[in-house]
């Protein structure tokens, strides 16, 4: 009995280690803190955009596919199965004809507390919270101008859907110049409260899509459900 508690308590360890910011004042967050909260947190997660079969030519996109660099995410060009050819995006690749395009997005809600805290400690422009902001880092290039069309599009598909209620529709978009990030903006007038569980983002992009999940559980911070 006493092995299986002490099991118990080191299987704990790690997470309450990595998630140790949690609890501390967000001018004491460590640079690769701050990283952790912006990319691979309960409010930022890591996921991949699907991309158009391989017999489409990516050099016909309306909209270039970001770089890594561009996008403000981490990695270069594969030397493995997914290499560059010359046009695609550096970190993704053409895949070979029996695999699935992909490229690497991370979804973020930049309206959340800790994100937005984390956005000013960095010395970049965070959003109010008077709506739901989600952001697409990595879908657009840095410098790429929104226009009327993109904006539109977005606004007609993107969704934030909790179960069992009816999904909450954009009320605007924008794109941060230096980044590329996509920033969609929902209405708090419908609220997603923490009886929702789980609510999911999606959105069609072009030929991308974008589905990423979110539990509501892991999003409290300072005894609030954050979003």
């Amino acid at each position: 009995m006493k092995f299986l508690v002490l099991l118990v308590c080191l299987c704990g360890v790690p997470l309450a280690a990595a998630d140790k910011w949690l609890a501390k004042d967000p001018a004491q967050w460590t640079p690769e803190e701050i990283d952790r909260v912006l990319s691979d947190s309960a409010w930022a997660r890591q996921t991949t955009a699907i991309l158009p079969s391989t017999d489409e030519d990516p050099r016909t996109y309306p909209v270039p596919l970001p770089t890594p660099h561009d996008a403000g995410l981490a990695g270069g060009v594969s030397s493995t199965s997914g290499s560059s050819d010359g046009h695609w995006d550096g970190g993704v690749g053409r895949l070979p004809r029996d695999g699935t395009p992909t490229l690497p997005v991370t979804v973020r809600w930049d309206s959340a507390l800790p994100i937005r805290q984390a956005l000013r400690i960095r010395g970049s422009e965070a959003p109010s919270e008077k709506d739901y902001v989600i952001a697409v880092l990595g879908m657009v290039p840095a410098h790429q101008p929104l226009t009327a069309g993109m904006r539109q599009g977005l606004i007609n598909q993107a969704r934030l859907m909790a179960r069992g209620k009816k999904a909450i529709v954009p009320e605007d978009v924008e794109i941060d110049d230096g980044t590329g990030a996509v920033r969609i903006f929902f209405s708090r007038t419908e609220p997603i409260t923490s009886n929702d569980k789980e609510v999911t983002f999606g959105t069609t992009f072009g030929s991308m899509k974008v589905i990423q999940k979110f539990r509501l559980k892991e999003m409290m911070y300072r005894g609030k459900l954050e979003l």
